[in-house]
């Protein structure tokens, strides 16, 4: 019917003529455009993952295994989101505690040297985990929710809460 030289039992889209079992495949269109019954998808930018994982196929950097760096209006690791730090003063130092929301662990980055304690409770103020001086909360084995992270220096008993999204 398209006038592409194949019949319709050989044709599947027998309405267009650029679709038939001679075409040439193009890549990442969602089109199976030579009748094979499998859409061709490719990785462009050879980071190992495939156009259809991959949320920015042109930049290697980006792809779900990449680290989320914090901030930047950029979703590197492919999760639909720009992973976002809180930054927060105690006793005038300035506390960096990222990534947030989290999955398998947060970071907690001081630019001066105080002694700090952490304390991450639940949403109902149970202690689930604490830290002396912690850099890295391993959070991998709770639960998805809402906690508070008090983090206090433990010279001048000072202290702050963030409210921290575990996913």
């Amino acid at each position: 019917m398209d006038g592409d030289g194949f019949t319709s039992d050989e044709d599947c889209n027998d309405a267009n003529a650029e679709i038939n079992p001679n075409a040439e495949e193009i890549p990442n269109n969602d089109i199976d455009e030579d009748c094979d019954g499998i859409i061709l998808i490719i990785d462009e930018d050879g980071d190992g993952f495939n156009s259809d994982e991959d949320c920015d196929d042109l930049n290697a950097n980006i792809n779900p295994d990449a680290i989320e760096i914090p901030n930047n209006g950029i979703d590197e690791d492919c999760n639909g989101e720009d992973a976002t730090s809180d930054i927060i003063e105690l006793n005038g130092a300035e506390i960096t505690v990222f990534p947030n929301p989290a999955s398998d662990r947060i970071q907690i980055s001081v630019d001066k040297d105080i002694r700090l304690a952490a304390t991450l409770l639940d949403i109902q103020g149970k202690l689930v985990l604490e830290a002396k001086n912690p850099r890295i909360l391993d959070i991998s084995v709770l639960a998805s929710g809402v906690y508070n992270l008090h983090l206090k220096d433990v010279d001048t008993e000072e202290s702050v809460v963030v409210r921290v999204v575990i996913q």
